[in-house]
């Protein structure tokens, strides 16, 4: 079982795929973006008591980068792995030091697009858009995102 953030529910759908069983935690706008990407069970974000139970998960992705590292490792079973996108000095160290905590980074690249366009294709991936504009849009789309004001879904910006 993986726990995720809403804002992961095109990568947790392909998950979800391959069969993984994810959870998430997100806000009341989200829900059912996140049911129909097969999110289950899903808690809200103000009810840490729902989601955060000791030893319960195979991997934690904190799409959020806001989940406390300690909490996090508390949360996974035994053998568990907490993926953080958070990358501050102090949790760099402990991810090179610790094999259950790990941070990730990303870059473009396409060596998993024919399985993901095949899958969207099937109809088995859908990724939910919340957002169509112009690329002359992207600054105040990104400070919408960074403030709060945003939707559910992944925003499409168009040259």
């Amino acid at each position: 079982m993986a726990a995720a953030a809403p804002s992961a529910l095109s990568r947790f759908s392909f998950a979800i795929t391959r069969g993984a069983h994810v959870s998430g935690a997100c806000g009341p706008a989200s829900r059912e973006s996140a049911r129909a990407a097969g999110v289950e069970p899903i808690f809200g974000y103000s009810d840490r008591q729902a989601y955060a139970q000791d030893g319960k998960f195979d991997a934690i992705f904190d799409t959020l980068g806001m989940l406390d590292v300690g909490r996090g490792l508390s949360m996974l079973n035994p053998t568990g792995v907490f993926v953080d996108i958070n990358p501050t000095p102090g949790r760099l160290l402990r991810g090179m030091l610790s094999r259950r905590y790990k941070l990730a980074f990303a870059t473009m690249g396409i060596k998993h697009l024919a399985a993901i366009a095949e899958l969207a294709g099937r109809g088995t991936l859908r990724p939910t858009i919340g957002l169509d504009a112009p690329f002359s849009d992207a600054l105040s789309v990104i400070r919408d995102a960074e403030n709060g004001r945003w939707r559910s879904g992944k925003a499409v910006l168009a040259f």
